[in-house]
């Protein structure tokens, strides 16, 4: 099953159930599997339908558009991909402030006998603080973009190799059934 199968599963799957009885994350996948959206240089918010983009016709196949969808949609997926960097920078940071925080913290030390909180305390104290669930979420939800967006640049890579063979295959056809016929009358 193809990224696209299963994406087109999913959405069906979800488009089935009665949105008042989606959870947060299951409006979120099906918000993302139905158009790609995604942010232009002004910061307004754009989509693309992803079924017409990777709809092919083949009798008239989009050979002069594909590289300029396919650059722009992996500038997209790139723009992703140093937005999750980024903000795993910033879980890191703040890892690390709320860990020296905590390290210090009366009230985990007074809990293991005035020393230094052991490293599961530490980990619990950090992986509870409402801050760094909020940025865990958006970490994910970057995430999850960016994965998207890298799954849609290798489905445009897929209509790419298919459209040279759909046009190999019609080049063959004409080969063998060449339009009209080379009888002149003379």
């Amino acid at each position: 099953m193809t990224v696209y199968h299963f994406h087109s599963i999913l959405f069906l799957y979800l488009e089935k159930k009665r949105a008042d009885s989606l959870d947060e994350q299951e409006k979120f996948i099906l918000d993302s599997l139905s158009n790609f959206k995604y942010k232009n240089n002004s910061g307004v918010t754009k989509e693309i339908d992803v079924k017409k983009l990777l709809f092919i016709d083949k009798r008239n196949l989009p050979f002069d558009s594909l590289p300029a969808t396919y650059l722009f949609i992996s500038s997209i997926a790139d723009k992703w991909r140093l937005k999750v960097e980024n903000l795993k920078a910033d879980l890191d940071a703040l890892q690390g402030e709320l860990r020296n925080k905590y390290v210090n913290d009366k009230i985990l030390r007074a809990q293991n006998e005035g020393k230094k909180p052991p490293e599961s305390m530490l980990t619990a104290a950090v992986l509870s603080n409402e801050d760094y669930i909020k940025l865990v979420k958006k970490y994910n939800k970057a995430k999850y973009a960016w994965r998207i967006a890298e799954h849609l640049v290798k489905a445009c890579e897929q209509k790419a190799s298919l459209m040279q063979t759909i046009s190999a295959e019609q080049r063959e056809q004409l080969k063998i059934a060449p339009h009209g016929n080379n009888i002149r009358n003379d």
